[in-house]
């Protein structure tokens, strides 16, 4: 942290702001000669124990956070000399997924803050060429599922997927089964050798094992989801599946999901023999990236606690950022 407070002692306007809180703020000491912006959030600033700088900045999901760093609303303000970095952490890393500018800026204002730091997120993420070259134009498709509703329990629907083949890794993955969660959003993303329905069904019960066994199951009209094994599997857990038309494969939420995992392969692998080994971390994006509706991430919905990243304050300090080639190593 003492190397932090050094990088705000040498922003122009942190400095100040650090020197007046030093002070006594209430002892009539002037406000020092800083941007509008920071006189408007005068009375939100605060130094730590250790003489860093953070801000008062809540949002929705705070009054849950567990943060060990700090109470919850508390930010740290970021110096300009490090507002780079910043974004490529909370963007660029395979944990966070390159996600769009909302969901990147939803990610960065968990723990830091800066003035037009929304801005400077969108306009990063707008300039961000691995997402120019690997995402499609977004378009408002017709017919998609609507936002889930409440009513539905944690786990009690979920949909499977199968996605492949795809080129054979090393390991020998060649699908990936895709389990997701309709009420919260928890994503399990599963590399397999192959697609037979004996493969797929420890995983399914691993997932049972951990989250309970759910009322429904929602999957496309894949052999392996008509097969005998699969409707003794349901037929025993008392599930009833729900299978989507062939023609509307959307109504199935993980569809999705599918379109995510296919850009953040496509953006994290260079070579097509090693994209099972970033899975891991595609399922922390996942889970971790917040919804457009509700602003919560399925880990919070799950939980009712986020995920603590994989970066610190002092990551900021200590990682270079990423060039191309870095994405597979990340």
């Amino acid at each position: 942290m003492k190397e932090f407070e050094q990088a705000q002692r040498d922003d122009e306007n942190l400095s100040k702001i650090m020197d007046w809180l030093q002070t006594d703020p209430e002892d009539d000491t002037p406000w020092p000669d800083v941007p509008m912006d920071y006189t408007k959030l005068k009375t939100e600033f605060t130094l730590n124990r250790d003489g860093v700088l953070f801000i008062f900045a809540p949002f929705k999901s705070d009054i849950y956070l567990e943060d060990v760093d700090n109470a919850a609303g508390l930010k740290i303000m970021v110096p300009k000399s490090l507002q780079d970095k910043c974004l490529a952490l909370v963007h660029d890393y395979s944990s966070s997924g390159h996600g769009g500018g909302d969901v990147t800026f939803e990610r960065l204002r968990r723990s830091f803050f800066w003035v037009n730091c929304r801005q400077d997120t969108v306009k990063y993420v707008a300039k961000c060429d691995r997402c120019q070259r690997c995402k499609p134009i977004q378009r408002k498709p017709k017919g998609l599922l609507q936002p889930i509703s409440a009513q539905i329990g944690r786990f009690e629907r979920i949909g499977l997927d199968l996605m492949g083949p795809k080129p054979m890794t090393t390991n020998r993955n060649k699908f990936i089964l895709v389990i997701v969660d309709y009420a919260t959003g928890w994503v399990e993303v599963v590399p397999l050798r192959n697609a037979k329905i004996l493969t797929l069904v420890p995983h399914i019960m691993r997932f049972f094992q951990t989250y309970g066994v759910p009322r429904y199951i929602v999957s496309d009209n894949s052999k392996q989801f008509v097969s005998n094994i699969y409707n003794a599997l349901c037929e025993n857990a008392g599930i009833i599946p729900n299978r989507t038309f062939p023609y509307h494969p959307q109504t199935n939420y993980t569809e999705r999901i599918n379109r995510n995992i296919k850009i953040m392969l496509q953006i994290f692998t260079s070579e097509h023999k090693h994209w099972d080994r970033v899975i891991g971390n595609i399922n922390f994006a996942l889970r971790t990236a917040p919804s457009a509706t509700t602003g919560i991430t399925p880990a919070m919905a799950t939980f009712l606690k986020e995920l603590r990243p994989f970066w610190t304050t002092e990551t900021l300090l200590t990682t270079p950022l990423l060039t191309q080639n870095d994405h597979m190593t990340h």
